[in-house]
Order: structure tokens, then C-alpha cells, then sequence
């Protein structure tokens, strides 16, 4: 199962308890890793960094979920639909380019806000 870390590293966006939020993102990293989106200015590699990101995350809105919705897969590389809704509010959607590693452990993803469907 080639993708068995995507999931758990976007639940881990909604994860209260920081030791197991921290734990989770650890677990579905690969040793070496680069992580970008649009909120952040400019790509990480360090999964201290990438943690408080995400607990920063969910400090700005606790109470959050965050889930994949659609996932794509061509060989080692997935594009991910990924919904983030905060309790109160709209929820928006964005999309991820992840490749895996040979351990399939998330090598590199790439995050874009999602623009909707195109008429």
C-alpha cells in the first residue's frame, strides 16, 4: 500500500495532543523531506520546523479537521485533494503533489489552493 502514510499525515493536522501530533508527522516523513504550500514563503526540510506548522495550524483554529478527499496515483507520486474545515466557517480545499519514498513515507510534497472547478 503504497500510500498508507498520506492519510495519517493530514490527520495529524487535527491532533490535539502535541506529543501524538509530533509522533504522527514523524512516523509518515521520510528521513529526508521537503514540505511547501502557499502559506508558508519558503520550502522546509526540518521536521521540527514542519511540527510547529502545523501545531501553529492548529492553534489558529482549534477544533479543525483536515481530510484527504480524492487521491490520484501515478507510480510514486499522488496528487492529493485534501479539505481543511475549520468548526465555524467555510471549509476550503487544496491540492498536494506528494512523492513517496522506498519506504513509502511522504518524500516531498507540494501543497496549491485548490481554485476550483474550471467551466
Amino acid at each position: 500500500m503504497l500510500d498508507k502514510y498520506i492519510e495519517p499525515f493530514f490527520a495529524a493536522w487535527c491532533e490535539p495532543d502535541a506529543e501524538a501530533r509530533a509522533a504522527a508527522l514523524r512516523d509518515a516523513i521520510g528521513d529526508t523531506f521537503t514540505y511547501s504550500d502557499p502559506m508558508f514563503p519558503r520550502p522546509m526540510s526540518d521536521v521540527g520546523e514542519l511540527i510547529d506548522y502545523v501545531s501553529m495550524f492548529l492553534d489558529r483554529s482549534p477544533g479543525s479537521t483536515v481530510r484527504v478527499v480524492n487521491l490520484n496515483q501515478t507510480g510514486r507520486a499522488f496528487l492529493a485533494t485534501v479539505a481543511f474545515a475549520p468548526p465555524e466557517g467555510v471549509e476550503q480545499q487544496g491540492q498536494y503533489f506528494i512523492e513517496i519514498d522506498d519506504e513509502c513515507r511522504l518524500r516531498r510534497l507540494v501543497g496549491f489552493v485548490d481554485q476550483g472547478d474550471s467551466a
